[in-house]
């Protein structure tokens, strides 16, 4: 069987999730807002992401936030959204993820991808879990391709988080 090739460095960084949270969810009562159940289907998706680190702790911090829109009329119409926070809590952080010489981080490309691959997964079961509206739940999440979100990170979102937890 032939398995995958997998750098030695990679396999030795272990973590775990230690805090999943919703920081905010927000619907909209599509029977009061004017649009009909094909407007909804055919809503608009964005995803936005901030990445931010405690070093002292160890910990990585993956932020997203999901918004459903429409545009009718020239005018956005928020049908529902979520923020949440995803925790990542490494050992021997220092180690394998930060580059000592110029204080900053180095994240392996794998490592982002599951990251990434796993908070947005915690945000799609929190979205549905929330979802009130059956109008809303006839709404498929779509796919998201983790190497083109990726490059939209610019390093002004990666930053240090001193917060003691």
């Amino acid at each position: 069987m032939n398995g995958i090739n997998t750098n030695k460095h990679l396999k030795e960084i272990e973590f775990k999730l230690i805090e999943l949270k919703n920081v905010h969810y927000y619907e909209n009562n599509p029977s009061e807002s004017g649009y009909d159940l094909k407007d909804i289907r055919n809503a608009n998706f964005e995803v936005g992401m901030q990445l931010s680190f405690n070093e002292k702790n160890s910990i990585i911090i993956l932020g997203l936030v999901v918004s459903f829109y429409k545009i009718l009329k020239e005018k956005r119409i928020n049908l529902f959204g979520i923020k949440t926070i995803n925790k990542f809590k490494f050992k021997q952080f220092k180690k394998i993820l930060v580059n000592d010489s110029k204080k900053s981080i180095k994240i392996p490309d794998q490592l982002m991808h599951t990251l990434l691959g796993i908070s947005l997964s915690n945000t799609r079961g929190m979205l549905a879990a929330m979802n009130s509206f059956p109008e809303y739940s006839k709404i498929i999440i779509p796919l998201i391709n983790t190497r083109e979100m990726l490059k939209t990170l610019k390093p002004r979102n990666l930053k240090k988080n001193t917060d003691k937890k």
